[in-house]
């Protein structure tokens, strides 16, 4: 096994070192490995994020971007008249079968449910936005021992599920957590481009993906294909008596509390991620995607989400939603135009139901690699 550096900064790639009929040197190959490792393994695109936390339970959606190892997580909170509340974030994590958490090794401490009392009062701020850092923790995702992949086997769709305890006035202003790009490059791994074998004097060769050389190189640039980008990720309490959005419409209307004004969805806008040559910029057949969302339905009703996104077969819906208990739906594929204004999509949700309310908790859109 041999493992390098990763780079610091994006090479500089230029049209004539690519021309057909030139000489392959080993400075351009060079510059191409570390292109890939950037992309392929110091870019992760995933993340955690529940905003304006009162005490209750928040559930993420969260899909690891392929060669991910590291998720690093944090809860940070405002008090309220007095110092000296006590606040404590408890998390668990599953993949719809098997449950990781709270007190578990795979879980930082600061998630594991403990107390944490406030520190300030609002008579003396520490800062202007009188936030604090509750607690910080890393989370090993792969399938290492202590990583959650080694356990987590029965599906790649994870739920991050954060039970907040709040006492008196104190409240969590919000949870965030986000992948953590690669320190360093091992042939050992599915993905990453060693440079050294490029290096002048070297023999080229084609190698395998499995070996250093062209095809691993070309390998790890699949890999950066394979790691789409997340769009949008919002969560609300999952409390069907707490203010999140939901109807109980029998047509398609806009959520109430997810509502710019009455009957008028809220906009979410998302800078789309050119990835195939199959929906160039420019164009309203759209970048492949898809979305799911954590849904209730009560009063025995089936119930739809639909996402607009604008693109030519706008809106897309997931359907057959039923049962009185939190559950996520499965993924719906959709498309998301790239010929909006600087690339800009405009999505809003709509939801119906035959009969009942149905709610919604979370909403995932994430980019799909063709």
């Amino acid at each position: 096994m041999s493992t390098e550096q990763m780079p610091l900064g994006f090479p500089g790639i230029h049209y004539v070192e690519a021309q057909v009929g030139r000489t392959i040197t080993g400075p351009f190959a060079i510059k191409l490995a570390h292109a890939a490792d950037i992309l392929a393994l110091a870019r992760p695109t995933k993340t955690i994020r529940v905003d304006s936390s009162g005490a209750g339970t928040y559930k993420a959606g969260f899909t690891r971007t392929p060669g991910a190892t590291m998720l690093y997580l944090s809860w940070w909170y405002r008090a309220g008249n007095s110092s000296g509340d006590q606040l404590s974030v408890e998390l668990t994590v599953t993949d719809g079968v098997t449950i990781v958490g709270p007190v578990s090794t795979k879980i930082p401490t600061a998630f594991q449910g403990n107390l944490t009392s406030t520190i300030m009062a609002d008579a003396a701020p520490i800062n202007p936005a009188r936030m604090v850092m509750g607690g910080d923790g890393w989370i090993v995702l792969d399938d290492s021992a202590n990583g959650l992949a080694s356990v987590l086997t029965a599906s790649d769709d994870w739920s991050f599920s954060f039970v907040i305890t709040a006492a008196a006035a104190a409240y969590v202003d919000h949870i965030e957590g986000f992948e953590v790009p690669r320190g360093t490059i091992s042939d050992a791994d599915a993905a990453g481009s060693l440079a050294g074998p490029f290096s002048p004097g070297n023999a080229i060769t084609a190698g395998s993906i499995t070996t250093d050389g062209w095809e691993r190189l070309m390998a790890t640039v699949q890999a950066a294909i394979a790691a789409p980008p997340e769009y949008l990720s919002l969560t609300w309490p999952a409390n069907i008596t707490a203010t999140v959005p939901k109807t109980s419409s029998a047509a398609f209307v806009p959520l109430t509390n997810l509502e710019e004004s009455a009957g008028v969805a809220t906009v979410f806008r998302v800078r789309v991620r050119p990835m195939t040559v199959v929906a160039p910029p420019g164009t309203a057949a759209g970048e492949a995607a898809r979305f799911r969302v954590l849904y209730y339905v009560a009063g025995g009703g089936t119930a739809e989400v639909q996402i607009k996104t604008g693109a030519t077969g706008s809106p897309y819906a997931v359907a057959g939603l039923t049962g009185a208990a939190w559950a996520w739906s499965a993924w719906t594929a959709c498309a998301l135009p790239t010929d909006g204004t600087d690339q800009v999509a405009r999505l809003t949700f709509e939801a119906k139901t035959s009969a009942g309310t149905v709610y919604v908790a979370a909403i995932v859109v994430e980019g799909v690699a063709l």
